[in-house]
C-alpha cells in the first residue's frame, strides 16, 4: 500500500503505549522509576515518552498523555515515515516502524542503513536492522532489547490477530406499559393450549384401545373413568407448561 496515505492502527499505537509506558510526572529517561533530580543524565520525559517541552516537576493526566501522544504521532512521527520511505508497506510494517521512529527520531531513521535497504525494497533485511538499535549511550538495555524483539515480530506479521467483533445478543422487551401481556407471553399461551388438546387427544385415543385381555379401559374402569380422564389431562397440561416454562428459561439464560 503505497505508504502515504497509511495511518497508525490501533495495534500499533498499543505497542508503543506498552513500550514507554505510562507516567504521570517528569523523569529522567535513564532513570525513569521515579521523578526527575538534578544533575539530568538523560533526557525530561513525561507521560508517554513524550521529551517536547518538558519541564522539572511537570505532571500530566493519562488522559492528557494519551492525547498528547496522537498529536504527536500524527504531526511529526507519521509524516516522517511518509517523507522517508518510498516503498509500498503492510500495515503491520507501518506499525512497526511508527514505534520505531518514535522511539529513535526522525533524524537518525533517515541516515540509518535500514531506511537504505528497505527502499531498495530488501524487506526481509529490516528485522536485522531493527536489532541493531538496543544501545542508549553505548549500553544495551533489555527494555530496547524487548521494544526491538517486538517491532520485528510486528513487521514479519507474527503477532496475534485482532479480536472478532460479537454482536450483542438482544434482550427480551418489556411488556407493555398497560398491562398487556408481551408477546412471548401469548406465544407460551398458545403453546399451552395447543399441547393440553394434543394431550386430551392422546388420552381419548387411548382410552378407546383395548388392553391386552381385550377389555376396553372405558368399560374396565367403569363409573370412574371420567375421573381417570380427568387426572390425566391435567397432568399432562402441567407437564407441558413446566416444559415450555424451562425451555423459555434456558433461552433467556436464567
Amino acid at each position: 500500500m503505497d505508504v502515504r496515505l497509511m495511518r497508525l492502527s490501533p495495534q500499533g499505537l498499543d505497542l508503543i503505549k506498552k513500550h514507554e509506558g505510562f507516567r504521570p510526572y517528569a523523569y529522567d529517561d535513564f532513570a525513569p522509576n521515579r521523578p526527575a533530580r538534578r544533575p539530568i543524565q538523560g533526557t525530561l520525559t513525561i507521560g508517554y515518552g513524550e521529551t517536547l517541552g518538558v519541564r522539572m516537576g511537570d505532571t500530566i493526566t493519562e488522559e492528557a498523555a494519551s492525547e498528547r501522544l496522537n498529536n504527536r504521532l500524527r504531526r511529526d512521527f507519521e509524516p516522517a515515515i511518509h517523507r522517508l520511505v518510498r516503498v509500498p508497506l503492510t500495515q503491520y510494517q507501518y506499525d512497526a516502524l511508527v514505534c520505531f521512529v518514535y522511539n529513535i527520531g526522525e533524524g537518525a531513521l533517515a541516515d540509518s542503513t535500514l531506511l537504505r535497504r528497505l527502499n531498495q525494497g530488501r524487506y526481509d533485511d529490516v528485522p536485522a536492522q531493527l536489532m541493531r538499535w538496543t544501545k542508549s549511550k553505548g549500553r544495551e538495555l533489555r527494555g530496547l532489547v524487548r521494544r526491538r524483539r517486538d517491532e520485528a515480530e510486528l513487521w514479519r506479521g507474527l503477532v496475534e490477530a485482532p479480536p472478532v467483533e460479537t454482536v450483542p445478543i438482544p434482550m427480551p422487551a418489556d411488556p407493555p406499559a398497560d398491562g398487556t401481556p408481551a408477546s412471548r407471553s401469548t406465544t407460551v399461551g398458545a403453546a399451552t393450549v395447543t399441547g393440553a388438546a394434543t394431550t386430551v387427544a392422546t388420552v381419548t385415543q387411548v382410552a378407546r384401545e383395548t388392553t391386552e385381555n381385550g377389555v376396553g379401559i372405558m368399560t374396565a374402569l367403569g363409573d370412574l373413568w371420567p375421573l381417570a380422564v380427568a387426572a390425566i389431562v391435567v397432568a399432562g397440561c402441567a407437564a407441558w407448561i413446566i416444559r415450555e416454562r424451562r425451555r423459555h428459561a434456558r433461552e433467556d439464560g436464567v
